[in-house]
């Protein structure tokens, strides 16, 4: 009776002891962070207008956190139609993707179209690489163009901001 009641403390002692159950990790393969640069402004217009990001630097000021990404921030959005913003790297004219943050189930698109009803701000983030562990950062300005569709025109306020990547990084000082 004794060693019964021992075994029983025993037991609730090491309750939470169990080897844990194996689930698969929702952040595997994922970085999701990132040291902001300095912000640049600017204003695109539609039709046919361009803005590149002139004074992004490829690394983060004294370390080695290469550029890896750019939150873009439009504004005062007016158009009499539709505009359509496209991204590229600027380094080898690669087209980047945006990850709109006002839908949640909307991850990725080649394109972003602005519309009349989108007026206010609208927050995306352009991507150079893959957001996997592992994989190299491939740092280069933004090139952004818009265009409007039809005969659309229209004008946008701008802000970018470069993100370097710190995944796995040990930051001095910090």
């Amino acid at each position: 009776m004794r060693g019964l009641v021992i075994l029983s403390l025993l037991s609730i002692a090491f309750a939470g002891c169990t080897a844990p159950e194996e689930q698969p990790d929702p952040l595997f393969g994922v970085c999701p962070q990132w040291l902001d640069g300095e912000p640049e402004s600017g204003r695109l217009d539609a039709p046919g207008s361009t803005i590149t990001t002139a004074n992004a630097s490829m690394s983060h000021v004294g370390s080695d956190l290469a550029l890896d990404r750019y939150h873009v921030v439009f504004s005062d959005i007016e158009t009499d139609g539709t505009m359509e913003v496209k991204a590229y790297a600027d380094a080898d004219g690669r087209a980047l993707r945006f990850t709109d943050h006002r839908d949640p189930a909307v991850t990725r698109t080649p394109t972003f179209l602005a519309f009349d009803a989108a007026s206010g701000t609208v927050e995306v983030d352009v991507y150079l690489t893959a957001l996997t562990h592992g994989t190299a950062a491939s740092p280069s300005d933004l090139r952004l163009e818009v265009t409007g569709v039809g005969n659309a025109t229209g004008s946008m306020q701008v802000q970018v901001t470069p993100g370097y990547r710190v995944c796995g990084v040990v930051l001095s000082g910090a």
